[in-house]
């Protein structure tokens, strides 16, 4: 498969997923994971409660099972007790969008044995998947900050000071996320960064009716903020499956300052 086609296929490819989390066993103690990337459900009475996503399994479901267990040491008699489950399917991509999917009627979600082979080739092959997509967003062209252009859909999005890329991420919505970055300091923690590690600037942390989150600049720090990124450059590019993983490999590869490393690709 190519990273064009699984963008093309993303809904199937999700339903794969959740089929393969849905048909996974059920345990009750954290233990019983790897620490390992992927996705996990958890069921209380046999009554789907939450789904979610994460790089090291075993230690997010052990956080869970000690939150919901009755002396809060998650072990396994009092998550039988409480009627706790947890599902698990390791994931190296999709692991988002899994995340974010719509609980769907369980009726629908009808996938061939051949469907559920597609879903663990894609995973096998997803440092591949991911090295296309890099090079998809390699050969495009920056724009500059005030001509920046997205929509409101999902992505990942580059931002330079020249040639060299400084921050990358991934969102939901990528015409949000760059307006926060452009005039959000609140919601921003690019801005938050420029403002601390570049410009000298100590976020003021009183909460305000236009900063309900307490992080806020004046506005001279503001404008200096806005100045920075007036020589910044930006890419973006839609995804609808694996957003999340290849932010994470980007990141590893350009190392960005405004950024921690995580996943390798070439």
């Amino acid at each position: 498969m190519r990273w064009t086609e699984l963008q093309a296929n993303a809904n199937q490819c999700l339903l794969c997923g959740r089929q393969a989390l849905g048909s996974s066993p059920h345990y009750t103690n954290y233990k019983s994971f790897e620490k390992r990337t992927g996705n996990f459900l958890v069921s209380l009475d046999s009554q789907d409660v939450f789904l979610g996503e994460s790089n090291n399994v075993r230690k997010r479901v052990k956080r869970l099972m000690k939150e919901a267990s009755p002396n809060n040491t998650g072990e396994m008699l009092s998550n039988k007790e409480a009627g706790m489950h947890v599902q698990v399917a390791y994931n190296d991509l999709g692991r988002k969008e899994l995340e974010e999917l719509n609980s769907p009627d369980k009726k629908m979600i009808q996938v061939t044995e051949n469907e559920m082979a597609k879903w663990e080739t894609l995973q096998a092959d997803s440092l591949a998947l991911l090295t296309q997509a890099h090079q998809n967003m390699k050969s495009m062209r920056p724009c500059e900050w005030t001509m920046r252009q997205a929509d409101s859909v999902a992505g990942v999005y580059i931002i330079f000071q020249g040639n060299q890329p400084i921050y990358i991420d991934h969102a939901a919505n990528l015409l949000t996320a760059l307006n926060d970055h452009s005039n959000n300091t609140s919601q921003s923690t690019f801005r938050q960064m420029i403002a601390r590690n570049e410009l000298g600037f100590t976020l003021k942390t009183q909460t305000t009716e236009t900063s309900p989150y307490g992080l806020y600049l004046d506005r001279a720090e503001e404008y200096a903020v806005n100045h920075y990124l007036m020589d910044c450059l930006v890419v973006t590019m839609p995804v609808t499956f694996g957003r999340l993983e290849l932010a994470e490999a980007m990141v590893n590869y350009y190392a960005p300052i405004f950024n921690v490393k995580s996943r390798k690709i070439t």
